[in-house]
């Protein structure tokens, strides 16, 4: 996961109407308008969890969540308010929002549009398939976002063994005597299901050695 971008997802144009003016998005219009171009922003995933709506229930399983509940007015429905969630993570985050006072002490969610989530503030410890925060603030993210339910650790778990098999699988293939063709033919069967995998929440770096690291799990 690179971070050489200053965010993790970088969207595009916010909803326009045919003649390519800014549509203002509302409370009655805001889902029917916005859901093409938070699609495409966001690849189909859950900003937070990164889990692909087809791993979630569909479309259905996706809603959109104003990541700052406080707003108000054309502010609360403004296209950079308006983030693809899981339903878990919608229902967990409700309309939490952090108060001054946690504020100050770094708690608060993390914007994946300003900034990297994971890789910086969060991680994820391989064996277990857990996320682990080494700041405050990734640590309130996971909590108030259920990032380590039990749905989304044996989603990053199954990717985990998944991979490990079929690159082990492959490798087996390749060091083998068998004909040419039948390693074509294994070699797409492989490649079709890496595309399956990849619909999988992707690969979140593990945590630096030596960090000091807050678990929400023991």
């Amino acid at each position: 996961m690179s971070l050489r971008r200053k965010s993790r997802i970088k969207r595009g144009q916010a909803p326009r109407k045919a003649d390519n003016s800014l549509r203002v998005l509302t409370g009655n219009t805001y889902r029917k308008y916005s859901k093409s171009a938070i699609e495409r922003d966001f690849g189909k995933r859950c900003a937070f969890s990164m889990i692909h709506k087809s791993n979630a229930g569909g479309s259905m399983g996706i809603h959109i969540d104003h990541f700052n509940s406080t707003l108000l007015g054309r502010r609360r429905h403004a296209y950079k308010n308006l983030f693809p969630s899981a339903g878990s993570c919608n229902i967990t985050k409700l309309d939490n929002w952090p108060t001054d006072a946690q504020l100050k002490k770094g708690l608060r969610f993390l914007n994946p549009c300003e900034e990297h989530d994971y890789g910086k503030h969060i991680f994820e410890e391989l064996e277990s398939g857990y996320l682990v925060a080494t700041t405050r603030a990734g640590f309130y993210h996971i909590v108030y976002m259920g990032l380590n339910d039990s749905h989304f650790v044996d989603n990053r778990l199954e990717r985990t063994q998944f991979h490990k098999r079929l690159d082990a699988d492959f490798l087996i293939l390749k060091k083998s005597d068998a004909d040419p063709r039948d390693l074509a033919a294994a070699k797409r069967i492989f490649d079709t299901l890496k595309g399956a995998v990849e619909r999988a929440i992707p690969k979140i770096p593990a945590p630096p050695k030596d960090a000091k690291l807050l678990r929400t799990h023991s």
